[in-house]
């Protein structure tokens, strides 16, 4: 496997991963003081919240052997969840020939739903993956790759 798939295909399992859908504050501002003209009795501040889980691991971490020997390993990464229901996954490896190592970051945006607990995550050529978020605590279990299933765990930066 070229490391470019490598790299893309262990970043995607980490763009599955996500966070807390927030809401946007409303705020109704009345004047009351006298002589003084009211505002609109209605409007609405929308301002688009984000929340950051920091990669905190994976086990097994994730090492991928490409058919030179190279090996690539996911060594760090966050997810940004915004507001709007879009997340951006950014990931960092590390790729091991013989005596040379390369690092390289990698982004992946796709879109997320949160339905109490259970976040589910889609990404472009990445197809739908399942969390679970619990006190800041991002989780995706049993996932399968390079030959083993692994836990990720993010927590809230």
């Amino acid at each position: 496997m070229k490391f470019m798939e490598v790299a893309r295909n262990s970043i995607a399992f980490f763009a599955i991963t996500g966070g807390l859908a927030l809401l946007a504050s409303c705020s109704d501002n009345l004047s009351t003081t006298p002589h003084q003209r009211a505002m609109s009795p209605q409007y609405a501040l929308s301002a688009l919240t984000t929340q950051t889980y920091a990669l905190s691991s994976v086990t097994p971490p994730i090492q991928c052997v490409d058919a030179s020997g190279a090996v690539t390993t996911v060594t760090g990464g966050n997810v940004v969840l915004s507001s709007n229901g879009k997340f951006t996954a950014t990931f960092t490896t590390s790729t091991t020939s013989g005596t040379v190592v390369t690092t390289q970051s990698y982004a992946e945006k796709g879109t997320f739903v949160q339905t109490g607990n259970t976040i589910v995550f889609k990404a472009a050529g990445a197809g739908t993956y399942t969390a679970t978020i619990d006190n800041g605590t991002l989780t995706i279990a049993d996932y399968p790759y390079c030959g083993a299933t692994h836990t990720a765990v993010f927590t809230q930066a």
